[in-house]
């Protein structure tokens, strides 16, 4: 079962990553929905500037009379030099000369056209990645705390208690060891000791377990990616200082080489793993369950959420990851869901299931959470740690350059699109979905 699943990913045309086409926006979309894509933007609270949304249109109305302007100074191009090749034949000197002379004041024109255009659909495309992605209907608008529970599994939480802390649990049981994580590399970053270093690895082999069960190819993927492949997954984690501290790492890298970073989350390689690539539709849903390790600047983090295992910098996640068309997309996220309460559901923990989170970058959010006992502000509390899964729309897609064809032929199975030409067949952007579970345990 595992080959065949393997096989049918690695099936899939593929060409060099670093012959990635620059991201691929509908502003025709952004252009009629000025309102409604303002509206989402401020229930999102999206930190773009006042009228930012106006100036997509107007850039994109721009952008369109260039557009048509070099199309038309193209088509006056091949007329004149159509008509130098028929003066050339009739022996017609002068006629020659004066279509010579057009054609170069033509190449000029076209050649400045070319040049503003790339700037101005460079603007564009800046412009317009700064948009929020659409809001799901079923999302609530507000913060976490108008988040209505929907149902609650497992046993009720224990009472929170002092000694049930985990760092003191951890000591205690000598799992363990920040003091040196700190020595060695800096503040945030750990040992684990003993039965700690076991769990994590049964904890990862478990959740890999019930994702095979359910259907999901595994993948073990790459810690270090390519930067704009991580661009290109929106992997902005918001920052509020000001200015934004990066919250990636960084590897220096020789100059003619490709920016490379540590993964913020294993959605980033998965999602890679599917980029330039088509994918006909009977061979959809693909789904993934990988496992890898996530990096995190954490910059600008402090005080108790920092507290022992909160805001490490490093750690490792199982990540189930499915493309799929968008009429599929509702079936595979409670897909998802399912295979996350059969995680925690199989683990004994008390979690529950909210109404989705309107303020994640994805369209849909959907946070299942869960209680564990720390200390803040030396009283002991319960604090809700949420594993989630989040749906990205089409245009996300379209921004790490995945496609499928609507209409399929087997002549044409496996076209790769390019932005230059017309293909034999209408695609259209699939929807992506990954839901994510940390360890270590906490």
């Amino acid at each position: 079962m595992l080959s065949r699943a393997s096989g049918s990913l690695s099936r899939s045309p593929v060409i060099s990553l670093s012959a990635l086409h620059p991201p691929r926006l509908d502003y025709r979309v952004i252009a009629e929905n000025v309102v409604k894509k303002s509206n989402n933007a401020i229930n999102r609270k999206a930190p773009i500037p006042a009228g930012a949304i106006d100036h997509v249109v107007r850039t994109y109305t721009e952008y369109k009379r260039l557009q048509n302007t070099l199309n038309a100074k193209r088509n006056t191009r091949s007329i004149v030099g159509e008509r130098i090749r028929k003066t050339a034949g009739q022996g017609d000197a002068e006629a020659k000369k004066a279509a010579l002379a057009e054609a170069t004041q033509l190449k000029a024109e076209v050649s400045e056209l070319e040049t503003t255009l790339a700037e101005v659909e460079s603007e564009l495309l800046t412009l317009a990645l700064a948009i929020p992605n659409d809001t799901h209907p079923n999302s609530p608008l507000g913060p976490e705390s108008a988040a209505v529970t929907v149902s609650t599994h497992g046993p009720s939480p224990i009472p929170p208690d002092p000694e049930r802390d985990h760092v003191s649990i951890c000591r205690k049981l000598g799992l363990l060891d920040l003091e040196s994580g700190s020595a060695v590399t800096g503040s945030s970053w750990y040992y684990l000791l003993n039965e700690a270093a076991l769990l994590e690895i049964a904890l990862t082999n478990y959740a890999m377990s019930v994702a095979l069960k359910h259907g999901f190819t595994p993948v073990l993927t790459p810690d270090v990616v390519r930067s704009d492949i991580a661009s290109r997954c929106g992997f902005q984690p918001r920052d509020n200082s000001d200015p934004p501290m990066a919250q990636m790492y960084h590897i220096n890298t020789p100059p003619a080489s490709p920016e490379l970073v540590l993964s913020g989350t294993s959605e980033i390689p998965l999602a890679g793993m599917f980029a330039n690539k088509v994918f006909p539709c009977t061979t959809l849903p693909l789904k993934v369950v990988g496992l890898g390790h996530s990096f995190r600047a954490e910059a600008g983090a402090r005080g108790a959420d920092t507290r022992g295992l909160y805001r490490v910098h490093q750690f490792t996640k199982v990540e189930l990851f499915a493309v799929t068309t968008e009429e599929g997309s509702e079936t595979m996220l409670k897909e998802m869901l399912d295979v996350q309460k059969s995680i925690l559901e199989g683990l004994g923990f008390p979690f529950r299931q909210e109404t989705p989170n309107s303020l994640s970058s994805c369209i849909l959010t959907l946070p299942t959470e869960f209680w564990i006992c720390r200390q803040k502000n030396s009283v002991p509390v319960h604090t809700r740690n949420m594993i989630s899964r989040r749906g990205c729309l089409g245009g996300e897609a379209g921004v790490k350059s995945l496609r499928y064809p609507i209409a399929q032929t087997t002549k044409h199975d496996g076209f790769m699109f390019d932005i230059a030409a017309r293909g034999p067949q209408k695609q259209t952007l699939p929807y992506q979905l990954h839901r994510p579970f940390h360890s270590p345990i906490l």
